[in-house]
């Protein structure tokens, strides 16, 4: 019986939407702009659960890099969830170039945008195998995607790579100097030169231009793509299994990227070189759920989010210049005892004449109550009261940047960044 109510419980568990809507179908170049907008959108896990996301607007303008910041709990990754309808809206939309992703199906959605999760998921297989399931790619353009996420050298030649042959094979920069002894294999320091690949046999024993390459090159596995992969990635370490997935990502070149912390794991060396090869993407929409504020200090937007809310939006050199009401950031909203204290000019004698106005027979204690209530309605609009007694809006993304302690960095950078977009190219 305990099979009978196992095999019960999958029958109800509930079904995602359909893969392919045959009615409703995306152009086959969709999206070719990358144009992503919210609408009113809120979502939540399940049923009697409370909103994770709650009346998001905005938009996103094509080809923009946009930083996703805010606490732990703030709902940055439930909206990385939400663009791949991994939680269907509650209300509102999410429409990408025109095309709201709830009306088509969600194998035409996933497949034209690509994400970075925070955890990577890799398949016991090969290299090639886990960055090109489907062999859509030739061996040059994995190993140059390989060297943009900075997982070999950019100054190998792999030029002659042969991931069929079973022979795991690296090809060596070439010796240009015209006066070595090509000849003599020994005194030659380039093996791959004077090498016969046509005759070396898988298994000989024999110490191969494979083998010795392995060890000139300190045995870096991604120089072959018939490598293998354990399940999950396991003999690799966690931050090459993100790069890998970056890799993954990039060779697809999609036109809506969204990274969800891709870099948490990665060392800073590395983060800023992976970082340097995102912003040479210029026609692609980026998405970056971001775990190091520097990593988006140069984006184009941030927006930050607190319980489930966009909370601020703007450019980084927006949320953090010097502005006149900064000396008064620290102060905290009007509590209701300050609140009535803001009153009318006339707003005492009101009270005077509520309180005098004692119908007869009435306690004085219930007058006093009614005079004390009367105060407090006549506490004047938000409109009357002067611009130095309203409480300053909250700069979250400044406060992010202070608490990180590189503030003065961070601030530099986002000038730098913002000074540089305006350069207008005058003989354009």
């Amino acid at each position: 019986m305990n099979s009978v109510e196992r095999v019960k419980e999958y029958l109800d568990v509930p079904q995602e939407a359909a893969a392919i809507i045959p009615d409703n179908r995306p152009p086959h170049d969709w999206p070719s702009k990358g144009v992503v907008e919210f609408v009113g959108y809120s979502t939540r896990y399940k049923k009697e659960l409370d909103l994770v996301l709650k009346d998001l607007t905005f938009k996103i303008n094509p080809c923009e890099k946009v930083g996703v910041v805010g606490r732990t709990g703030a709902g940055k990754s439930s909206l990385a969830l939400a663009l791949f309808r991994a939680l269907e809206a509650e209300s509102g939309k999410i429409v990408i170039d025109g095309i709201d992703i709830s009306t088509i199906g969600l194998q035409d959605l996933r497949e034209n945008i690509v994400m970075v999760p925070q955890d990577p998921t890799l398949f016991s297989g090969t290299i090639r195998s886990n960055l090109d399931p489907f062999s859509l790619f030739t061996d040059e353009e994995i190993f140059t995607a390989l060297r943009r996420v900075q997982l070999i050298g950019s100054n190998l030649n792999t030029s002659r790579p042969n991931t069929s042959a079973g022979v795991p094979t690296i090809a060596l920069p070439v010796d240009t100097d015209d006066t070595a002894d090509r000849r003599n294999p020994a005194q030659n320091s380039n093996i791959l030169d004077v090498v016969d690949f046509d005759n070396i046999e898988a298994g000989s024993g024999a110490e191969t231009p494979a083998t010795l390459a392995h060890e000139h090159e300190n045995k870096n596995i991604f120089l072959n793509l018939l490598s293998p992969i354990s399940e999950s990635g396991n003999n690799l370490s966690q931050g090459q299994r993100q790069l890998l997935c970056l890799a993954r990502a990039l060779l697809k070149a999609p036109k809506v990227l969204l990274m969800d912390e891709a870099t948490a794991s990665i060392d800073y060396a590395t983060d800023s070189k992976i970082q340097d090869t995102i912003r040479e993407l210029n026609d692609q929409t980026i998405i970056t759920i971001a775990h190091r504020l520097m990593t988006v200090i140069d984006y184009n937007t941030i927006v930050v989010m607190e319980r489930g809310e966009v909370v601020e939006i703007g450019s980084p050199w927006d949320l953090l210049r010097p502005r006149d009401d900064d000396d008064d950031d620290d102060q905290s909203q009007p509590s209701d005892s300050d609140a009535t204290q803001v009153e009318s000019p006339n707003s005492k004698d009101k009270g005077k004449e509520r309180e005098m106005e004692v119908p007869e027979g009435q306690p004085q204690a219930d007058a006093t109550a009614e005079a004390v209530a009367a105060k407090v309605e006549d506490v004047v609009d938000e409109s009357d009261i002067k611009p130095e007694q309203k409480a300053p809006k909250k700069r979250w993304f400044k406060k992010m940047c202070e608490t990180s302690g590189d503030f003065e960095t961070l601030l530099e950078e986002a000038k730098k960044s913002y000074e540089a977009k305006r350069l207008v190219d005058v003989d354009a």
